[in-house]
């Protein structure tokens, strides 16, 4: 439809659900739920689709299967680890997993990340985007890189709320009268930029805690 030049809008599925609940509709069917999506489109003000950046595109497919091949590694190791101290464990068995597993994803991340290194540099912008964020302590270049491209360049994200929300880390608060819940993080969002601020935020909360000592 966007090829067609088609103004194109991307909702969430609960929004549409949400919406038909508040119609009082209770059947469901093919002709009935497109009505529903029409008439969403029609008294709501939706903001326009448009697809990702191309560089930020190939960058994000990249970059997911370097971050699917580093928690592969980290398995295997642990594989290893444990075959290491369980009792008479065959030479074999070890040799296999260090040469065939770890030794296999320690390449084809090297191999990732100089294609990931060679288009960042390439792109003359998006270089020095990095670079510029990676001076913030605790946050390096890959850090900044998958949120970049997991947020198309920040391209449809208005506002710090909304990009909170895009992560799941908004604060959900579980109070009812003299109920006292469990508050947590939402977790309804991009898994892979949670992943990566995880250490930075450690770092940034070292930082902040060694200032105020001093």
């Amino acid at each position: 439809m966007y090829e067609s030049e088609q103004q194109v809008s991307v909702v969430l599925a609960n929004q549409v659900k949400y919406f038909a609940r508040s119609l009082n509709l209770h059947s469901k069917t093919d002709e009935l739920d497109a009505s529903i999506i029409a008439q969403l489109g029609i008294v709501r003000t939706l903001s326009i689709w448009s697809p990702m950046f191309s560089n930020y595109k190939v960058l994000k497919a990249l970059n997911r299967k370097r971050l699917g091949m580093i928690k592969q590694k980290n398995r295997a190791q642990n594989q290893l680890h444990a075959l290491k101290y369980a009792h008479q464990t065959p030479a074999t068995a070890m040799d296999i997993t260090r040469r065939r597993q770890i030794e296999f994803y320690e390449d084809a991340i090297a191999e990732l990340e100089q294609e990931i290194d060679r288009l960042v540099r390439a792109d003359e912008t998006l270089n020095e985007k990095v670079n510029k964020v990676a001076t913030i302590k605790g946050v390096g270049p890959a850090t900044v890189l998958t949120i970049l491209c997991e947020t198309n360049g920040f391209h449809l994200i208005r506002n710090i709320r909304q990009l909170v929300s895009y992560a799941g880390l908004v604060i959900v608060f579980n109070e009812s009268g003299q109920s006292q819940g469990k508050t947590a993080i939402s977790k309804r969002g991009n898994t892979y930029i949670r992943a990566c601020l995880y250490m930075p935020a450690l770092c940034a909360k070292r930082h902040e805690q060694n200032w105020t000592r001093v």
